[in-house]
């Protein structure tokens, strides 16, 4: 391992231009002399674990090495043995599916995915499918995420709350495997966010507003504050103020009127205390439904506004917002549980501070007001609801 991930730092990182060229030349040798266990095949795990993600480690170090040289993904591909949707991935969209050749309908799904994402948001140059590898011993380097092992064709998730079906029917369910490769991919948002103040900011913000008006942000971070939210919670009654009863009043509030509501609907995926205890998990999360239908998860925040859960449209927008880059224009999905995947361009208006207030899908205008902060304070257009 120790030695691979040397390999991987110097061919990335040490290396001057000539050196790594040589490396690469070297490494691509090694992989195309050992077609056995260095190309793409699957390997009986139970006889060769391991080897499958030191393949992969190896293939990770040329692609990182030369990153943006077409010449080099292109020999990497041919030495490796890749065809289909594997070498259209690494050729088209510079990753790789370390899948021990298991997937190629899964590299298919993942690439016909990749192709329309931002890849400055999501940087990333591998996914892997551990259950088939017989672990990632060797998988020490790389922008990698793991899902599990599974088939884009079947295997539906309905990603929405109860409260969506009657609105969009099976729209709210996608195949399982690009759910989790939606979500994985997701996770790159944090890092993304984080570079950026005001983005930081306003993530804290919807997840505070999600939980209704007892939450309380700190107002240097726009964050939940605890101890702002204990005494709003000890002003309101909704707790005694002695410290060792702060959880079974927290609890409380969340299982019964009003909490219980903002707890199921105030945030798009719900349970939003949960998400106060896990953040890193509350942009990913947003991936559930956010290629599965773009649009049905707009549908479904507009319903909640109506019925009194303000917070949903802000986070929705804020996530088409991340998506697009600064665009005036993006993109919806419609994905469903076969992994096929329709995509529309959408028109955005922006406010003069950048955020998103406007979207124009063909003949469909949705229109918001819309504060210096990205929030949603009234709707001004929405069209006439689809039949699910």
């Amino acid at each position: 391992r120790a030695s691979v991930a040397a390999l991987y730092d110097t061919m990335v990182h040490l290396a001057g231009p000539a050196e790594r060229r040589r490396l690469v030349d070297a490494v691509l040798e090694v992989v195309a002399a050992h077609p056995r266990y260095l190309q793409r095949r699957t390997l009986d795990v139970a006889v060769d674990g391991g080897i499958p993600s030191l393949a992969g480690q190896l293939w990770l170090a040329v692609l990182a090495a030369e990153y943006h040289d077409p010449a080099v993904r292109s020999r990497l591909c041919t030495a490796a043995g890749f065809t289909g949707a594997h070498r259209g991935l690494v050729e088209e969209c510079g990753l790789l599916f370390i899948d021990n050749d298991r997937s190629p309908r899964g590299a298919e799904a993942i690439r016909q995915w990749l192709r329309w994402i931002p890849r400055d948001v999501y940087p990333g140059t591998g996914i892997t499918a551990n259950d088939w590898l017989g672990g990632r011993a060797y998988l020490t380097r790389g922008h990698l995420k793991n899902i599990f092992s599974g088939t884009p064709e079947r295997g539906g998730e309905f990603g929405f709350g109860a409260d969506a079906r009657p609105l969009i029917g099976d729209r709210g369910s996608e195949n399982q495997f690009m759910t989790v490769v939606h979500h994985e991919a997701s996770h790159d948002l944090d890092a993304f966010v984080r570079r950026s103040p005001e983005w930081h900011r306003r993530w804290g913000r919807l997840l505070v507003a999600a939980g209704g008006p007892e939450m309380r942000a700190d107002p240097a971070t726009g964050w939940l504050s605890r101890d702002l939210t204990r005494a709003r919670f000890r002003e309101a009654g909704l707790w005694n103020g002695e410290q060792g009863t702060w959880d079974a009043a927290w609890k409380a509030y969340w299982a019964g009127p009003p909490g219980a509501g903002w707890r199921e609907f105030g945030f798009m995926r719900g349970n939003i205390p949960w998400f106060y205890d896990s953040p890193q998990e509350s942009l990913a999360t947003q991936g559930n439904q956010h290629w599965n239908s773009t649009e049905g998860r707009l549908q479904v925040a507009a319903d909640r506004w109506l019925r009194g859960y303000t917070s949903n449209l802000t986070e929705v927008l804020f996530f088409i917002d991340l998506w697009s880059v600064g665009l005036d224009k993006g993109l919806f999905f419609e994905t469903d549980d076969a992994s096929n995947q329709v995509v529309r361009f959408v028109r955005l208006g922006r406010t003069a501070a950048g955020h998103v207030d406007r979207i124009d899908l063909g003949d469909r205008r949705y229109e918001f007001a819309v504060d210096a902060d990205g929030v949603v304070t009234d709707i001004r257009h929405l069209p006439p609801p689809t039949r699910p």
